[in-house]
């Protein structure tokens, strides 16, 4: 049997090495944005090469957030967000306001100072069809996307037979957080040049 006998001096060093433990888990556990997935701090480390992206929250929308990426090139801006799909039992995919009742995944785009997307991953998928959006193949249709004209599946983006909704409102919501990013970036430019021009 192993007894641990503690002297004073044991005890003042466990305390200042707990006590300076617990300090660095504060400041290094709160330091990046705890609402960032880690799948989006992995790709981003992977595009870049940098050990330790900075990420700051640039707007929020319903379902999602935009950041700004400041040491990552060539990722300049990243889109974080939800996408709901339709239970097999089917949905109303005109209503705007989905329930809970619905199925969804999770995904994030990456995007270039351009804005051009340069990487689309879906890290969460919680519907029970349509899985096959999230292969790397498909994705990769969005790779270089703009925002300039709106994205149709069947024609700009591959359909897939048994992933028609969820193919369509990733297609969709793509196109809107591309043109809405493009909103924030020009609202930013222009909120820099009123306060560059007093």
């Amino acid at each position: 049997m192993l007894v641990l006998v503690l002297t004073s001096k044991n005890r003042n060093e466990m305390k200042l090495k707990l006590l300076i433990s617990l300090l660095f888990i504060g400041i290094h556990g709160f330091s990046q944005n705890e609402s960032v997935p880690r799948e989006l701090i992995k790709e981003i480390k992977k595009i870049s090469n940098q050990s330790l992206p900075n990420l700051t929250t640039m707007g929020k929308v319903a379902d999602g957030t935009f950041y700004t990426i400041k040491n990552a090139k060539p990722a300049f801006y990243a889109y974080c967000g939800r996408v709901y799909t339709c239970r097999t039992s089917g949905c109303d995919t005109n209503n705007p306001s989905y329930s809970n009742a619905n199925e969804f995944f999770d995904y994030f785009i990456l995007y270039d100072k351009t804005p051009k997307i340069i990487a689309v991953k879906i890290y969460s998928y919680e519907a029970t069809h349509g899985h096959e959006i999230g292969t790397k193949g498909w994705l990769k249709q969005f790779i270089g996307y703009s925002g300039t004209r709106k994205l149709s599946v069947g024609k700009e983006i591959d359909a897939i037979s048994g992933a028609t909704t969820s193919a369509n409102n990733i297609t969709n919501d793509i196109y809107v957080k591309t043109k809405t990013l493009k909103k924030l970036i020009a609202k930013n430019r222009n909120s820099y040049n009123l306060v560059c021009k007093q």
